[in-house]
């Protein structure tokens, strides 16, 4: 049976006193029942199996209630997201029931609200007084069950707060490899994420609610370290993820956030990995991809080459193989030709053979991303060649072993970083520093140390300027809103609904083969998106 057949029976035979408590809001767990209204609210369909369905302004036409749900207009906080011109109001329990009732624009005025007249609401469209609602709020058609489940979450919406928020805490989670070859890396970082916000904590927390940190420990064990990290994000208790260390776990994270709905901010990865801006994942700063894209722009911009004969030597790992694609999309937006692509087999580095392969093509600019010491190799393989390329290459694969290169190839090799010392403030290397003197910390991997402080300087950002009113989705939207704001060992980062690597660019340094350092003076190459 629909509502639209029984609800006068509802509105005048049936007493919802048995059923309802009241508007007194409570901090517990939602109940069967809240849970099920939950469902209806955010998703439009029934945990029964009921049709609900719903009509907008004057059409006499159904469409499924799961294409216009409460919330997509409402939001998470019942509060009301306005799009364009539609302003929807707030629906929050202590809002409808306010004793003095409702002026809305336009002149419609109103008494307040009981649970009688927000079933009337739901199902005629019509306010207390009998006047019509905005012709964007659409007419709900549901079985009796569904009405009342509905209208029991409504009157928790307030307190049904996002897993890991409660009165006094707001507890992060993150992701750390604490066994295997990473250990030090996820050791490290974990100490300066405690102390990190041990010290927000000491300063009164974010409002008035302090900060505590939940880890997945993860290792070289693949499938049990994939066990960890959905443990974590599957709890009810964890409110967004910081500062992870997601080597190896980057697809799997981006999805697993979908799946659970949760905020990570500042993974620290070369590969972030982000297919048109994936909604949940925020990342500092570029991976590798956008670093070779990076080199592609300098290369055009600053090394006076018009159309080069381009070649790209990538190590034969799935992991490698976006890079590719990244430095053909911006060869074709530079108006080169196809970079010629080599491919290089895992246990088989055959440098004199991809120096033939080279000098065959006449190949002017090199791009590589493989290790530093198979550099030095090619690079003794492509002068015997007579070869002498521009060659770049990401200084975090290649190490110091960028070093051992031939002096011959003075002022032709480059290294790509996506943050250099010039990069740190005043203040965030005061920051930095007085959190290694107070908390005892050593200085062992500083490199996850700076990436994580810059991620919670970020988060504890963004978690102020939410509000104490705090939600996931409200912290999306302060995410996706935040421009040019400075964490303190990066340079700025901006975010928007497409963007989600905030510092979006690289640093391309040139090499001085003769003093065996890098040249001080860099290039900030800015990518577009």
């Amino acid at each position: 049976m629909k509502v639209n057949s029984i609800i006068r029976s509802i509105i005048i035979g049936v007493s919802l006193s048995a059923v309802f408590t009241g508007a007194s809001l409570r901090a517990e767990s939602l109940s069967d029942q809240e849970q099920r209204g939950k469902q209806i609210y955010f998703q439009g369909t029934s945990p029964k199996g009921s049709l609900i369905n719903a009509k907008i302004g004057s059409s006499s036409v159904d469409m499924p209630a799961s294409v216009v749900p409460c919330a997509s207009c409402h939001g998470r906080d019942g509060k009301g997201r306005p799009e364009g011109a539609v302003v929807p109001p707030d629906i929050t329990w202590s809002h409808l029931m306010h004793p003095d009732g409702h002026q809305h624009p336009y002149g419609r005025s109103h008494t307040a609200f009981d649970d009688r007249k927000v079933m009337q609401a739901i199902v005629f469209g019509k306010d207390p007084s009998g006047n019509k609602l905005d012709t964007a709020m659409p007419r709900y058609d549901m079985s009796k069950e569904d009405m009342l489940d509905l209208v029991a979450y409504m009157k928790r919406i307030e307190t049904d707060l996002d897993p890991g928020v409660i009165n006094n805490e707001i507890k992060l989670g993150t992701i750390l490899p604490t066994r295997g070859r990473l250990a030090p890396l996820g050791q490290s970082t974990r100490k300066f994420l405690e102390a990190y916000l041990k010290d927000v904590n000491s300063k009164g927390g974010i409002h008035g609610r302090k900060l505590s940190l939940a880890v997945a420990e993860v290792g070289d064990e693949r499938e049990k370290s994939l066990w960890a990290i959905r443990d974590l994000l599957r709890r009810d208790d964890v409110f967004a993820l910081l500062g992870s260390v997601s080597i190896g776990y980057e697809q799997e994270l981006v999805k697993l956030s979908e799946e659970f709905e949760m905020p990570v901010v500042g993974s620290h990865t070369l590969f972030p990995y982000e297919p048109d801006a994936h909604p949940y994942v925020f990342y500092l700063q570029a991976g590798v991809v956008e670093q070779a894209q990076a080199m592609v722009k300098f290369v055009s911009d600053n090394l006076q080459f018009i159309t080069p004969s381009v070649a790209v030597v990538y190590s034969d790992l799935e992991l490698y193989a976006p890079i590719l694609e990244g430095v053909n999309q911006q060869a074709k937006a530079q108006g080169w030709k196809e970079p010629l692509a080599v491919k290089v087999p895992l246990d088989n580095f055959d440098a004199k053979a991809i120096a033939k392969q080279l000098s065959k093509e006449h190949v002017e600019v090199v791009l590589f991303f493989e290790r530093g010491d198979r550099f030095v190799e090619l690079s003794k393989a492509m002068r015997s060649e007579d070869l002498m390329p521009h060659s770049l290459m990401p200084g975090a694969l290649v190490g110091n072993s960028v070093f051992e290169i031939p002096e011959a190839y003075l002022k032709r090799i480059y290294v790509s970083f996506p943050v250099m010392p010039s990069d740190h403030s005043k203040q965030g290397v005061a920051q930095f520093e007085n959190l290694h003197s107070t908390y005892k910390l050593d200085y062992s991997n500083s490199g996850v140390q700076v990436s994580a402080m810059n991620a919670a300087n970020v988060m504890v950002e963004a978690l102020k300027r939410t509000g104490s009113e705090l939600s996931r989705e409200k912290l999306m939207d302060t995410l996706q809103s935040m421009n040019d704001f400075e964490p303190g060992l990066i340079s700025s980062v901006s975010y928007n609904t497409r963007r989600r690597i905030g510092a979006w660019g690289s640093h391309i340094v040139q090499v001085d083969l003769v003093r065996k350092r890098l040249d001080p003076n860099t290039t900030w190459v800015t990518l577009e998106r």
